[in-house]
């Protein structure tokens, strides 16, 4: 940048070199705004020049982490004796002769040069040893978060951390450590005091054994406290006299009798043995029901937590898997003194034993340490004073020391230090001349056949990224650059005899690094110093990977690879004969503009793996009358959806899913439309010409109705009927039976029939008509997760990744969880919102960005398997025009509960039905709105045991009575009650009975049943009245339940815990 006068990056994963700022120092900008400086330090750049790869060191660059782009200040280079001169492409910058990087504009519309970089781009930093990083590895690759709520809450002491918020790069150890699938429904034991409950399990064997073969490894937690204890077996039998060692210790330790054991129904732990020592002890052993492992959730997900910390120690220490049980029992020491979400602002070992623990003792797995040798052990004065060993973990009991191993020699030894230091970058120095003052000595523990490997230093360097821990999908700022994970590299042994070109920086520098060598062959690099002024010009960009247009695609580095993609889209559409090529336009019409949507696919670590095209058309330009007449296409109902889903378990059908590929583009066009030829779609002879479509494209007003009708017509073609209920249902008979349902949701189809043949055939007969995706099972629709159990005869439903990126989305995926989604003594009303433009301002710089329609809408799609949220979304949905802080505050409320319940699964089918019945109940919350003191009204309907549709809503008119509201509630129902007998009749389920609908009042059953007007009740609207011709003919029968039994409560009214 032309107008900056320093060198500022955003991203210190650029930094080779780093120190943290005081906190108080800012940087006034060209709009007169101040903003932080977060550190300066060393940045090293790897430009791409044409006949090779320069690297350019860039010294005192300033660290500001708002700004939206790193920026090379033209002015710093030229006061350290760079040139720069223009070329056709941009600039090119250089010291004397010796050119140092290229420079262009990447767009016609940008104001900044763009650095040309080498694509794989590794920056590395030398860190303090009480860096994130470093802490991050101490603590056995620890979550982040956790990390810093250590810190900021003093839940331990020793814990020094610099620059807490500034690590958010990838871990290598990391990745290969704690990659999962998604975890099973969390089943919680409630634990009231210390030593009421211990749950246990064991996980092996493990495909490697340790050095002393064990091949089990055991752990044992204080559900109160989550303090754990672990035990490495040589095999299960050992488990009973373990446990019984276990049991005293913990009765010893916190002077209390145990009370209950947990774990599950394995033999190791169902036996004679355990149940003579808890019968003789007074201890109730439990266990979960047979193949339910997550029951056991406090162990298993311990376990799993452990090896995922062992996984991360090991690759990222690149040593041995046979030390795996000294990585678990160092894993093990580590959770004990980290933060949990069972405990609030503690820490395990905390809570066990009421001392906060002090943890600058840890050091980082596997990392070199140096034993001092006691004087009385040496060979001589003129013989070493240490052993160079590497570090296995720490001994939390017996002799309060470091494990070691020698290198040498293989031996395994204990260090004791009363007050170990810190060295620099974590190399565990425990000798005289480091400084300690405790007593030192080295106890020989046990000869093994240990293998000799010298572990690398890699606490000293680490690659700089946008990514941490892909559990927790942390992601960068888009503004970012992201840079490709690589592995840490150790220094060469002997400098390459490369010239370098350098600018003596204004500061001596105090630590010279050579280049790694797996860069290659380096002729030049140039270290050019930079100084610090006070202002700089433009620096808030925007940063954009994606091109906006055609001609940004075709003039970026992967041009070849966009052009292509526009080919196949082109092509594409050309095959299926979406357009026809016309020389002009009719007089009169006018052509609709066009345009090509680029996207990139990324996998996980965010490398590019698929360029993206699709040509839609600009709707807007769409005259009504002459480009379409109507453009409505139905959606499948919820309600439908779950009846099917319940059918299907009851029934025991089979159930698939299909996908048609580009539904869009299947339906036929009744109107002329033409189009413009989208930027970059060229064919010869054709320039200036303009495209008639004949079927519908993407972006067209008209398009998902046209796909509709399409799709009505492929269906009458296959003998599938289209519902009354729900035309997007379609059913097939056969022999008078019901034996296929294909509901369609758009291009996604969940296909159920009696049998396999049925499905299949279906897929082979539409497979003619329109290109498809055949997903087998049916597994995921519309955001939701399912799960069939056949066994069971159960589906189950939920949105629990939905829910995570609802509240990653919004910023509440660190939130701390509640029990409800209201507060149950809080009244909501619009006195609450902002009355004047101060209160709307306040509200604004409250919210921080965060827009309350938005998160409500985001809520609103979780009610479809989460009726239990449905009360507090309706209730927060009329304050949207208008939110107040309270309002906000109450919404954030509900995402704090739905994290605590993502893992809720709604579960549809029920062994034991015998008949698909249709039951209903509905209630009413008279006068529960404060503002109109209109009432809330509900329903909840069952189908063969499975709850299928819910509501919530205000009624309305305001009612003058109980009966009134419950009356007009029941009204409400009863219309619900009918059209899910239209559709279960149609589905082949017809009801032969009338529908029960549950009602707690009395007085609303009667007017129902007893069609008589008085002064009471004459004012109701005539519409609430059909409910007197659906209780006559016997299509619907209101029946009492006291309220305690009353299941559509939760609709009216927040109800206590």
């Amino acid at each position: 940048d032309c107008g900056t006068s320093a060198h500022m990056f955003c991203n210190q994963g650029y930094f080779r070199s780093y120190t943290a700022g005081e906190g108080n120092e800012t940087i006034s900008i060209g709009d007169a705004r101040d903003v932080p400086v977060a550190g300066t330090g060393s940045v090293e750049l790897r430009c791409r020049l044409p006949n090779g790869i320069r690297t350019v060191v860039l010294h005192g660059v300033l660290h500001i982490p708002r700004l939206a782009a790193n920026l090379v200040s033209l002015g710093t280079l030229q006061r350290a004796g760079a040139k720069h001169h223009s070329h056709k492409e941009g600039i090119i910058v250089k010291l004397g002769a010796d050119e140092l990087f290229h420079a262009s504009f990447p767009t016609s519309t940008a104001t900044l040069y763009h650095i040309k970089l080498a694509d794989c781009e590794a920056a590395f930093t030398v860190v303090a040893s009480g860096s994130m990083r470093v802490w991050h590895r101490r603590l056995g690759h620890l979550h982040l978060d956790a990390i810093r709520a250590m810190a900021r809450k003093k839940l331990v002491s020793g814990l020094d951390i610099t620059s807490p918020k500034d690590y958010d790069h990838v871990c290598e150890g990391c990745v290969l450590g704690k990659s999962h699938c998604l975890p099973f429904p969390k089943v919680s034991n409630t634990v009231y005091s210390k030593m009421e409950l211990v749950v246990m399990d064991i996980t092996g064997p493990m495909s490697v054994e340790t050095w002393t073969g064990r091949a089990y490894a055991m752990v044992v937690i204080e559900a109160s406290c989550r303090f754990g204890v672990g035990w490495l077996l040589e095999k299960k039998e050992e488990v009973a006299s373990t446990l019984k060692d276990v049991v005293a210790m913990l009765e010893r330790q916190s002077g209390l009798k145990l009370k209950r054991m947990w774990s599950d129904n394995g033999t190791e732990f169902v036996n004679l043995v355990i149940e003579s020592f808890c019968r003789r002890n007074g201890i109730l052993h439990e266990t979960t029901v047979p193949y339910a492992p997550e029951q056991n959730g406090i162990t298993e997900r311990s376990i799993k937590t452990y090896f995922e910390m062992v996984r991360c120690m090991l690759h990222s220490a690149k040593m041995d898997l046979r030390y795996w049980g000294e990585a678990f029992m160092y894993a093990v020491h580590i959770r004990n003194v980290s933060p949990t979400s069972a405990l609030r602002d503690t820490v395990p070992i905390h809570a066990w034993s009421g001392c906060k623990p002090d943890i600058s003792y840890l050091r980082i797995f596997g990392s070199t340490a140096y034993a001092n040798i006691p004087k009385k052990v040496r060979g001589g004065k003129l013989e070493a004073t240490s052993i160079k060993c590497r570090l296995l973990g720490w001994w939390a009991d017996e002799t309060k020391g470091y494990r070691l191993e020698e290198t040498e020699t293989d031996d395994l030894a204990v260090i004791e230090n009363d007050e170990p230091q810190r060295p620099m970058d974590d190399l565990v120095d425990l000798s005289e001349e480091g400084g300690s003052g405790g007593q030192q000595q080295i106890l020989a523990k046990e000869q093994s056949s240990l293998p000799t490997s010298e572990s690398e230093m890699s606490s000293l360097t680490s690659m700089e990224s946008s990514d941490f821990e892909p559990e927790e999908h942390f992601k960068p700022e888009k503004n970012e650059p992201v840079l490709t994970p690589v592995e840490p590299v150790p220094e060469p042994q002997q400098a390459q005899a490369s010239k370098w070109a350098t600018l003596p920086p204004r500061e001596p520098s105090t630590h010279i690094r050579q280049p790694p060598e797996r860069y290659g062959d380096r002729t030049t690099t140039e270290e050019i110093d930079a100084a610090a002024n006070e202002t700089i010009g433009t620096a808030f960009v925007t940063y954009a990977r994606e091109p906006r247009t055609v001609h940004e695609a075709l003039q970026s580095p992967n041009s070849k690879q966009w052009e292509k993609a526009i080919q196949v889209e082109y092509k594409q559409l050309k095959r299926t004969g979406t357009f026809q090529w016309v020389k002009s336009i009719p007089s009169g019409q006018k052509a609709v503009h066009s345009k090509i949507v680029l996207k990139e696919k990324h996998d996980g670590d965010g490398n590019i793996v698929k360029l993206k095209a699709r040509i839609v058309a600009k709707g807007f330009d769409q005259v009504p009358g002459q480009d379409y007449e109507l453009t409505f296409a139905s959606m499948a109902k919820f309600t439908t959806l779950h009846t099917l889903l319940s059918i299907v378990a009851h029934e025991d059908w089979e159930l698939h899913q299909v996908d048609v590929v580009g539904a869009y583009l299947q339906g036929d066009l009744d109107e002329e439309i033409y189009m413009e030829v989208p930027e970059g779609v060229k064919e010869k002879g054709k320039e200036g010409w303009y495209w008639k479509l004949t079927k519908a494209l993407y972006g067209l007003k008209q398009a998902g109705r046209q796909w509709k009708k399409k799709l009505d017509e492929i269906m009458g073609k296959l003998s599938l009927e289209k519902s009354q209920a729900d035309d997007c249902l379609y059913i097939h008979h056969e022999d008078g039976i019901v034996a296929l349902l294909v509901l369609a949701y758009v291009d996604d189809m969940a296909v159920a029939g009696k049998n396999l043949a049925h499905v299949r055939e279906f897929k082979k007969n539409i497979a003619r008509h329109v290109e498809i995706t055949d997903l087998g099972e049916l597994h995921y629709i519309l955001g939701i997760q399912i799960k069939h159990d056949r066994t069971a005869c159960t589906i189950s439903l939920n949105q629990t990744t939905y829910i995570r990126d609802v509240l990653e989305r919004f910023g509440m995926e660190n939130s701390n969880p509640v029990s409800m989604p209201l507060n149950t003594k809080e009244c909501l009303s619009a006195a609450q919102s902002p009355q004047t433009t101060e209160e709307k301002k306040a509200y604004l710089e409250y919210a921080g960005g965060l827009v309350y329609i938005q998160i409500v809408g985001s809520i609103i799609y979780v009610t479809q398997t989460r009726p239990d949220v449905l009360h507090a979304v309706g209730v927060l949905l009329q304050f949207s025009a208008n939110p107040g802080k309270t309002h906000l505050e109450s919404l954030k409320r509900v995402l704090r509960y739905l994290k605590g319940t993502a893992h809720y699964t709604l579960i549809l089918g029920r062994q034991g039905m015998n008949s698909v019945d249709l039951v209903g109940w509905t209630d009413s919350d008279w006068a529960q709105d404060p503002d109109t003191r209109r009432s809330i009204g509900g329903f909840v309907f069952d189908v063969a045991g499975s709850k299928v549709a819910w509501s919530s809503k205000k009624q309305p008119t305001v009612a003058l009575s109980t009966v009134e509201s419950e009356y007009m509630a029941a009204s409400n129902a009863t219309k619900e009650a009918i059209w899910l007998r239209v559709l279960l009749e149609e589905m082949g389920f017809k009801q032969i009975s009338a529908t029960t609908i549950h009602v707690d009042n009395q007085g609303c059953i009667a007017l129902a049943h007893n069609p008589v007007n008085h002064s009471r009740t004459k004012h109701i609207d005539i519409r609430h009245h059909f409910i007197r011709e659906r209780v006559a003919s016997k299509e619907v029968n209101l029946r009492y339940v006291s309220t305690k039994d009353m299941l559509a409560d939760m609709f009216t009214k927040q109800l206590p815990r």
